[in-house]
């Protein structure tokens, strides 16, 4: 249970679905003697961290999927304007 929780924690993080104040926050305050509070600062550097790779890695995903269906649309447009030439070009040379 522990470990789904975590992973469902980091998938919060990765789509930043209100990750600041449900995860985070709870995790960057260590309790102390005294009732104190400390941050903890390896877990806000772990969360930056993690935070920049999985967007740039989730920016990379959805910018691949932009360029492979405007390579399908080109490739698609091509092919139309290539028959649109060929029937242009049967009609002039019955003509003749």
């Amino acid at each position: 249970a522990d470990f789904q929780q975590s992973m469902f924690s980091m998938y919060q993080v990765a789509t930043g679905d209100s990750w600041a104040s449900a995860i985070a926050r709870d995790l960057l305050w260590v309790p102390r003697a005294g009732g104190q509070q400390e941050m903890d600062r390896s877990v806000m550097v772990f969360f930056v961290t993690y935070s920049i790779i999985s967007s740039m890695i989730l920016l990379n995903v959805v910018v691949a999927v932009l360029l492979d269906n405007f390579t399908r649309c080109v490739a698609e447009e091509e092919a139309a304007s290539a028959q649109v030439r060929a029937a242009k070009y049967n009609k002039i040379s019955d003509i003749n």
